[in-house]
């Protein structure tokens, strides 16, 4: 499979940025980790709400949040949202996808993905783009690895400050 850009994760954050590339005539490929877009909002406890007025949060691109929905928006509603922004913009979205090898080839500048499908063979993507939305908190519990990097340079105790 061949895509001008990838996006790993399927939130608000990835199918946002999904939508914006594709609607730049972009080929945009997402890959969705858990089995069902919006799950990591549909695996929480069930009072969960937006902690944020829908007047803030109501903010992807393209499609609105339905109407109807009160101040903060219940969390299975968000889910469920997600799962529709998605149907109605056509975004290419794979679920249970699990990334399993990346190379970089410097001379086509492009991104290989092994990309391995539950209950499926696995599969190459490859991408002139790797855009990594997996957010904050929706890991599960795993801790994030970085694979070693050539040449990677490790600034630690840094701080920025614009006045």
């Amino acid at each position: 499979m061949e895509y001008t850009a990838v996006v790993v994760g399927a939130g608000q954050c990835g199918l946002s940025v999904a939508a914006r590339l594709e609607n730049l005539g972009i080929s945009t490929l997402v890959l969705e980790r858990s089995g069902r877009i919006g799950n990591s909002w549909r695996f929480r406890y069930d009072s969960l709400e937006t902690n944020t007025p829908k007047a803030f949060t109501d903010h992807l691109p393209f499609v609105d949040f339905p109407e109807g929905s009160g101040t903060y928006i219940p969390c299975g509603d968000v889910a469920d949202y997600l799962e529709d922004y998605q149907r109605t913009l056509g975004l290419h979205v794979l679920t249970s996808a699990h990334i399993s090898a990346t190379s970089y080839d410097a001379s086509s500048s492009t991104w290989a993905l092994s990309v391995s499908l539950l209950g499926k063979a696995s599969i190459t993507v490859t991408a002139r783009y790797v855009i990594v939305a997996i957010g904050v908190g929706t890991m599960g519990g795993a801790l994030p690895f970085t694979p070693p990097i050539p040449g990677k340079v490790r600034i630690q105790d840094l701080i920025f400050h614009r006045r």
